[in-house]
């Protein structure tokens, strides 16, 4: 389209959909399916409606919503990449350190709560975190 684009379709899993004012939108261009462009898109703009934020088996501190773009018109100067896809995947390799980062803080969390448990519970006359077995 003249001075912009139009993107219509479904876009699962976008990380702080819930929350974020702005996306950085991965779509495939009319003119070359091969072709991937990088856009900005504002959550107030015409025809993005927010479908549903499902739960997972962790890492519920971050939304993963399901948006539904209908004729949501982006105005060419919001072009941030004609390498779209490529652009996303290069953000990859952070996503991966906070993971490790948050897996990390839950394992410490998890040994300090056992800790501070076996260290106050009293079996057999003693703290059971000294039993040799527990040691």
């Amino acid at each position: 389209m003249d001075g912009g684009y139009v993107i219509n379709g479904t876009k699962n899993w976008v990380t702080n959909g819930h929350e974020a004012d702005y996306f950085a939108i991965v779509a495939k261009a009319n003119d070359d399916l091969s072709k991937t462009l990088m856009l900005f898109v504002k959550k107030e703009d015409d025809g993005i409606k927010i479908v549903s934020n499902p739960k997972k088996a962790d890492a519920n501190f971050v939304s993963a919503s399901t948006i539904k773009f209908d004729d949501c018109f982006v105005p060419k100067e919001r072009l941030i990449s004609d390498e779209g896809l490529k652009g996303a995947l290069s953000t990859i390799t952070y996503s991966r350190l906070f993971v490790a980062a948050h897996a990390l803080g839950h394992t410490k969390q998890v040994h300090d709560e056992a800790v501070d448990y076996l260290g106050g519970r009293i079996q057999f006359g003693a703290p059971f975190i000294k039993n040799q077995g527990i040691q």
